[in-house]
């Protein structure tokens, strides 16, 4: 187990770890030079969000209950693969055309993008 004699290496490779681009920073990014300077602020702000929602149920202990009850786990991977479900069907009734770059926009207010 690391001491606090590592505590300067943890927080020096804390540090480059913070500053390194990850995925979300990468999808940000996309999002703006594709569709503009409101795509890119939307999604950092639902980036943001998910971290905060994230970051607030890990805080008041959701994660611990989860990990000691089977059925609350069981119910919430139920619930995100029926999830992932529905966002295949919508998602398989619409149609990309790669070559001229175009694509449906999802809208917030409904479940499936129309086709």
């Amino acid at each position: 187990m690391a001491g606090t004699h590592d505590l300067w290496a943890f927080l020096a490779a804390s540090f480059l770890l913070w500053l390194t681009p990850g995925p979300d920073t990468m999808y940000i990014l996309a999002r703006s030079i594709a569709r503009g300077r409101r795509a890119g602020v939307m999604s950092a702000l639902g980036i943001g969000t998910g971290l905060l929602i994230h970051t607030f149920l890990a805080a008041f202990g959701l994660f611990a209950i989860l990990a000691t009850s089977a059925w609350g786990f069981v119910a919430v991977k139920t619930a995100g693969a029926g999830y992932l479900i529905v966002r295949e069907a919508c998602m398989s009734k619409l149609t990309y055309e790669l070559p001229i770059y175009t694509f449906q926009i999802f809208s917030s207010r409904r479940m499936c993008p129309r086709a």
